[in-house]
C-alpha cells in the first residue's frame, strides 16, 4: 500500500445526494496540505450542474448564482492540479468521493484510487464521546471556529482543521499509514492520474453575487425612460394586473419590459408616478404576506427578490416594510389584501426543483403541493408539454430538463411563492 505524504481536503454542495441518479455538483473547494498539515494551496468554485439547483436552503445557493458559473469540465484540470499524487480528505467523505468520480466519469476520465482519510470516523478514535457526527457539532465541541457552514471553502477549512487536530492527537502524522488511521486504504499511484490542463477559471459566491447585484434592472432602465415629472392620477389596476402576470415567475426580460413601457406610454405615467406603483405594489405583496401574522424566511426572501426586480433599494424597502408593518399593527383586518382571483380550476399544472416554503414548520413537500393542487381542482401533469397550461418552479432561474421546455413551448412558469397564493395556502 502506498500513502501519500500530502493530502487533499474536499468538500462538495451538490444538487441532490445521488450521483447515480442525476444529482450534480454546484460548489467544491479543496485545499491542499503538506505532510505536516500546512496549508500549500487551495481552490474553490460554484459549478453550473446543467440542472435544477436542488435545496437551495441547504447550500444557500440558486440557479442565478451558478448561471455564469463554468461546468465541470471547465474547471477539471484544476481540480486535477491540487489533488494528484495525495490521499482524500472529508467529513464523511465518501460521499464527497462518490460525487467526485461521478463527475469525472460523465467525461470519460478514470480517476486512481486514491487512500482516504474521514474525519467523521477520526473523530470517534480521537474522542469516544463525541456528541455527533455533523461537521458543526463536531467544530464546537472541538473548539474550531465554523463560519458559513454548507459553503464548501468554509466546510473544506474546518475539514483541514479537524483532520489536523485528530492526527496529532492519534500519533502525528508518521503514523497515518498504518490501518488504524486510514480509512479503507486503496493503492495509489501517483503517475496514474490523468492529465488535463487546468483553466485557471474560479468563480465564487462573492463574484456570483457581485456581478447579480452589480447589473442594472431592466425596471431600472425603464424609470429612465419615462418623463419628468408629477401627476395626481392614481395607477391603474391595469399597470398593476401587468406587473403580477411579469413578476410571476420572478423574472423581468426585454420582451417583458417592452409590454410594461408600452403601457406606462399609454396611461402617459411619469417617472415619479411609476416610482410610487412601484412601491405600492411592493406594499400590497408585504400585506398578502402578513396575511398570517408573521413573515418566514421564505416569504421575506421572495419579498427581496421582488424589491430588486422593481428597483427598490435595501433602504426604501426597509422604510416601507416598517410603515407597512405599523399599519398592519395597528388594524391588522381593515388591512387585509385580497388573496389573487384567478381560476385555476380545471388548469393543469406541474412543479419542477426542490421546493423552499414551508407549512407548520417543514418544507412543503412535492406530494403536499400536487395534493394541493388537486384540491384546488388543477389537473396535475408529471411532465410538461405544449398543452401545459402552468410550470411551478421551486426556483424560475432552474435550469431543469421541465423548465427548459416550458420556455422553448411558452409555457407559462410561475414562482412557488406566486402559486401557494393563487390556491390561498399560508405558506411560513
Amino acid at each position: 500500500m502506498i500513502i501519500s505524504s500530502e493530502y487533499t481536503v474536499v468538500d462538495v454542495e451538490t444538487t441532490g445526494l445521488f450521483p447515480g441518479s442525476g444529482d450534480r455538483i454546484v460548489e467544491i473547494a479543496i485545499i491542499r496540505l503538506d505532510k505536516n498539515g500546512q496549508i500549500v494551496d487551495s481552490y474553490s468554485t460554484l459549478i453550473n450542474p446543467t440542472r435544477d439547483i436542488g435545496a437551495t436552503h441547504v447550500h444557500g445557493i440558486s440557479a442565478v448564482d451558478v448561471k455564469n458559473a463554468p461546468l465541470f469540465q471547465e474547471i477539471a484540470g484544476d481540480l486535477i492540479k491540487l489533488m494528484s499524487g495525495a490521499a482524500l480528505v472529508g467529513h464523511n467523505i465518501s460521499f464527497d468521493r462518490r460525487f467526485l468520480y461521478a463527475e469525472f466519469a460523465r467525461m470519460n476520465v478514470e480517476l486512481p484510487d486514491i487512500p482516504c482519510f474521514c474525519t467523521m470516523q477520526l473523530s470517534k478514535l480521537a474522542d469516544r464521546g463525541v456528541p455527533s457526527r455533523k461537521l458543526d457539532v463536531l467544530c464546537e465541541y472541538f473548539g474550531i471556529n465554523l463560519e458559513n457552514a454548507h459553503t464548501a471553502y468554509a466546510d473544506a477549512k474546518a475539514t483541514a482543521k479537524l483532520f489536523t487536530l485528530f492526527v496529532n492527537q492519534l500519533g502525528g502524522w508518521e503514523s497515518l499509514g498504518s490501518k488504524l488511521h486510514c480509512i479503507k486504504p486503496m493503492s495509489s499511484d501517483c503517475h496514474s492520474w490523468p492529465e488535463i490542463e487546468p483553466s485557471g477559471i474560479h468563480y465564487n459566491r462573492k463574484k456570483a453575487f457581485e456581478e447579480i447585484n452589480s447589473k442594472s434592472t431592466y425596471i431600472e432602465r425603464l424609470i429612465a425612460r419615462l418623463p419628468v415629472g408629477a401627476s395626481d392620477e392614481p395607477i391603474t389596476e391595469q399597470y398593476f394586473a401587468l406587473l403580477d402576470r411579469v413578476l410571476e415567475d420572478r423574472i423581468v426580460d426585454e420582451h417583458e419590459i417592452s409590454q410594461i413601457e408600452l403601457l406606462a406610454n399609454e396611461l402617459e405615467m411619469s417617472r415619479d408616478q411609476a416610482i410610487l406603483a412601484h412601491k405600492q405594489y411592493m406594499e400590497k405583496l408585504i400585506l398578502v404576506a402578513l396575511d398570517d401574522g408573521i413573515i418566514s424566511k421564505s416569504e421575506q426572501s421572495d419579498l427581496d427578490s421582488v424589491r430588486k426586480l422593481l428597483n427598490i433599494t435595501k433602504s426604501q424597502f426597509d422604510e416601507l416594510f416598517k410603515n407597512t408593518i405599523n399599519q398592519y399593527k395597528e388594524d391588522p383586518h381593515s388591512n387585509k389584501i385580497q388573496r389573487s382571483n384567478e381560476v385555476v380550476i380545471g388548469k393543469t399544472v406541474c412543479f419542477t426543483g426542490t421546493l423552499n416554503c414551508t407549512i407548520n414548520g417543514k418544507i412543503a413537500t412535492r406530494k403536499k403541493i400536487q395534493n394541493t393542487a388537486s384540491a384546488s381542482e388543477m389537473i396535475v401533469q408529471k411532465g410538461v408539454t405544449k398543452k401545459l397550461d402552468i410550470l411551478v418552479a421551486a426556483d424560475p432561474n432552474s435550469m431543469s430538463g421541465k423548465a427548459r421546455k416550458a420556455r422553448e413551448y411558452g409555457v407559462r412558469i410561475i414562482a412557488e411563492p406566486v402559486f401557494w397564493n393563487m390556491v390561498g395556502v399560508n405558506v411560513e
